[in-house]
């Protein structure tokens, strides 16, 4: 949020996820309201502290790399992650099943989808 109140990034968070470890370590402070929609447990930590941390015990080093790694990839290489491959296969064990992959086939195509 701004001044004004207004807000300025909204991004919603599920379980395991972790923001404002770039920040932290360039030792820029983050303006950030938080707010939970459940029970929910906010860790706060400045870099030095995380970092000691990690040097101290190796399953907590194992986890915020892996807590920590996707944000780094979304900086560096922005929202360009590979779409991922859809596919549905039909196999008929009887002439029955025939309608039903042609009623599906009309539906993705009214969905806009491309089958």
């Amino acid at each position: 949020m701004n001044m004004h109140g207004n807000v300025l990034m909204e991004h919603l968070y599920s379980r395991g996820q972790q923001f404002g470890g770039l920040g932290a370590a360039l030792e820029e402070p983050l303006a950030v309201h938080v707010t939970s929609h459940g029970p929910s447990v906010l860790l706060k930590l400045d870099y030095q502290t995380a970092l000691q941390l990690t040097l101290t015990y190796p399953k907590f080093r194992s986890n915020f790399s892996k807590l920590f790694a996707p944000g780094v990839r979304q900086v560096v290489f922005g929202d360009k992650q590979r779409a991922k491959a859809s596919l549905v296969a039909i196999y008929h064990e009887s002439p029955a099943s025939r309608e039903l992959t042609v009623r599906l086939i009309k539906r993705l195509q009214e969905l806009g989808e491309n089958p």
